[in-house]
């Protein structure tokens, strides 16, 4: 998991974005609202991830969002996902959370999957989610078990964050997320088909 714990950024002129990480803010920047920002101080080192659900003029409330992945400079395009060929027990990290109205919800979600050549398309290998409501108004350590519905091994993964609007898909205006420490941990063998993700806080 590169840049997991958020330390580099890159500045693409009118934003920042994470390294290996990529926001709305390519669109929302046009509109002089940034809503991915660079947190500090870090939980540990020095900067973290601050998602920020905005009002956008012309466009409306847009939730603060990343996504792993990378930027392609050569088409213009971002990409989700990365490599990886692992079957974790647990998505781990610490985060923060506000949601500003109550029937808001903030979310994280971790997809592994793997290129099924027959289809043309990718299979679902395991997944690890979580839907934030209330408040977490200090740093709190997280620990999401894996579901996996297959034995396969995976061939890529993709990270997910939204600070806003899930569930609902009305983002409400001031709700935010702060994430830092990224990480997988563990192995998994066999499938758990049907086993809900569960928030384990240590």
């Amino acid at each position: 998991l590169q840049n997991g714990s958020f330390e580099n950024w890159t500045n693409m002129g009118t934003y920042s974005d994470p390294d290996h990480w990529f926001s709305y803010n390519y669109v929302t920047a046009n509109f002089g609202a940034i809503t991915c920002e660079e947190g500090t101080p870090g939980n540990p080192g020095a900067k973290y991830a601050k998602l920020t659900s905005k009002d956008v003029p012309g466009i409306g409330i847009m939730p603060g969002t990343l996504t792993s992945g990378e930027y392609d400079m050569s088409t213009g395009d971002y990409l989700p996902g990365f490599a990886f060929a692992q079957r974790p027990a647990n998505f781990t990290g610490s985060w923060q959370y506000m949601a500003m109205d109550t029937t808001d919800m903030g979310a994280m979600y971790v997809m592994l999957t793997k290129w099924n050549t027959s289809t043309q398309a990718q299979d679902l290998i395991g997944v690890a989610s979580f839907e934030m409501v209330g408040m977490e108004m200090s740093w709190v350590n997280f620990s999401l078990p894996f579901t996996y519905v297959s034995s396969d091994m995976p061939d890529s993964a993709m990270i997910y964050f939204a600070s806003s609007g899930a569930g609902t898909g009305s983002p409400v205006d001031g709700s935010y997320l702060y994430i830092d420490n990224l990480a997988f941990s563990g192995t998994a063998t066999g499938i758990n088909e049907g086993q809900a993700p569960v928030i384990a806080e240590v």
